[in-house]
């Protein structure tokens, strides 16, 4: 994050500083947020705003906030398009008994890898993931090759604005671009140095324990049965069309 430094500027610039930033923290739009107390970051693309408004307990709807239902937890907890997380007033059985349960912000946790996680029911929920998903239950998603991603990059600000479907591998280019993965860096010099180690290895195809020398890095078959099975490949390739 850039903040402003103030030091070395002429009074008249400081007054005019001190204005523009109460008039753009007071703008509550979508890029901005009032509960930020610093100076007004000035940033390309979305602003660098935002991440703190998850720790605001108040149940009075902030300023251009919406609420909807939290996907598969209708009528007990709704998600805003802030980031905040509430579960609604109501009553709750303890099989002898109800009791009322008063309506209450959840709170965020803050987990090793800077994403925000909240449990729900005894479950731990990813926060960016279910407030992009009640928003759009409609959107076609696969978790398995899909994710929610912060487009600013900032994984604790999961205002609606700031979230989009993207494809995970998608995702980590942009990290790697923005030196955002520097522990997988570590990770696969760890790896690497750990493979160089190796002197034999058993080939998955034939079961033979070879030398590491018929092995190309990174594979687990060796080269003879990688051979057979291009030459396989091709043929297949080259009779399906004549049929």
């Amino acid at each position: 994050m850039y903040k402003i430094s103030l030091r070395g500027l002429s009074k008249e610039l400081i007054d005019k500083n001190k204005i523009m930033s109460k008039q753009i923290t007071s703008k509550n739009t979508e890029n901005s947020n009032e509960f930020y107390t610093v100076l007004p970051v000035f940033k390309k693309g979305i602003a660098d705003v935002g991440s703190k408004i998850y720790n605001n307990p108040t149940l009075e709807d902030l300023e251009n906030e919406i609420w909807v239902d939290a996907l598969g937890f209708d009528g007990v907890y709704e998600v805003s398009n802030l980031g905040r997380i509430k579960s609604l007033g109501r009553w709750v059985s303890n099989g002898k008994s109800e009791r009322w349960i008063k309506e209450k912000i959840r709170k965020q946790v803050l987990v090793s890898d800077g994403r925000l996680t909240c449990p729900l029911k005894g479950v731990s929920i990813n926060v960016s993931a279910i407030i992009f998903l009640s928003f759009n239950s409609d959107t076609p998603y696969n978790p398995k090759k899909q994710c929610v991603m912060h487009i600013n990059k900032i994984k604790d600000d999961n205002r609606l604005c700031n979230l989009k479907i993207e494809s995970i591998s998608k995702s980590h280019k942009i990290n790697y671009k923005k030196n955002l993965l520097p522990h997988l860096e570590k990770n696969n010099k760890k790896a690497r140095n750990e493979y160089l180690k190796l002197t034999h290895k058993i080939c998955t195809k034939c079961n033979e324990n070879k030398t590491i020398i018929n092995f190309e890095y990174g594979r687990n078959k060796c080269k003879s049965c990688r051979k057979i099975e291009k030459k396989e490949s091709y043929l297949k390739r080259k009779i399906k069309p004549q049929q």
